[in-house]
């Protein structure tokens, strides 16, 4: 599911509960005795918000795979990804949440070679879930501080971003740049078509536990720290084949275990 998908639709929630949970000034009701009474409004309510993460991998160090022994994360700190958040009481909050992390398949050293040298990469994992939890929250003082615990599910898409020196059977990344260089195409290579071949399921379950705090700097408007521990792993298969990848030599089984810290800093407007 593409990123532009996902915040659209979350926007099109927002939008249709918007009207009915709106805060605004408490109601009051005018009785028979001209006496005045406060209507208590709903603890019903949504926020909207962008975040900012770091992430930080606890099973990426090898061996992991055949020569991959290190799954170095790529950070991206652009505060792009959207939060919803539905208060249906003081206390409780649903959240939905959007993420994108990746990590390059760096491989052992060899004789010329550093170890983990990104120019010999096989390619970059890549993960995009979309969390799902439950907050329990304590509002402090005054209800300006309030840190609370989140727990919950996520859906995560998963892709693999090939290198294309290592799918075309090249030998190393300079063998491959010479001969590009020299306007070939990498398919052309004369190696009967040898294929190095990763193909990962597009897409896994996962779970997260942690704790947050959200710190109001005016009415509507807060500061949100966020720090949890996401669960996932995704499967794959690795192949060698000949002839564009129909004739398959082999063919092995694997698993990337994505568990990783999340640190997250970002802002949100509570209606």
């Amino acid at each position: 599911m593409k990123r532009h998908v996902i915040f659209n639709l979350m926007l099109g929630l927002f939008i249709l509960i918007l009207p009915s949970l709106s805060h605004g000034e408490e109601p009051k009701l005018q009785d028979s005795q001209n006496e005045v009474r406060v209507i208590e409004k709903s603890p019903w309510g949504v926020a909207i918000g962008v975040r900012s993460t770091y992430f930080q991998m606890q099973q990426n160090t090898g061996p992991i795979f055949r020569n991959i022994d290190l799954l170095e994360e790529e950070q991206n700190l652009a505060p792009y990804k959207p939060i919803l958040q539905i208060n249906y009481s003081s206390n409780w909050a649903l959240e939905f949440g959007y993420d994108r992390f990746k990590a390059n398949t760096l491989n052992q050293g060899s004789e010329g070679v550093a170890a983990n040298d990104k120019n010999w990469a096989d390619g970059a994992l890549e993960w995009q879930p979309i969390m799902m939890a439950l907050q329990f929250r304590w509002p402090l003082f005054n209800k300006y501080v309030v840190p609370y615990v989140v727990g919950g599910l996520s859906y995560t898409k998963t892709s693999w971003n090939r290198n294309e020196w290592y799918y075309y059977g090249f030998s190393s990344l300079a063998e491959y740049t010479n001969w590009t260089s020299l306007g070939n195409r990498p398919e052309d290579l004369p190696n009967n078509s040898y294929r190095r071949i990763f193909s990962v399921d597009d897409h896994t379950i996962g779970s997260l536990l942690g704790l947050g705090v959200d710190f109001f700097v005016w009415k509507n408007l807060a500061l949100n720290l966020d720090w949890r521990y996401h669960w996932a792993q995704v499967n794959f298969t690795y192949t060698l084949a000949y002839d564009g990848g129909r004739n398959i030599v082999s063919q092995q089984p694997g698993t990337f275990v994505l568990d990783s810290w999340i640190l997250g800093l970002g802002v949100k407007y509570f209606f």
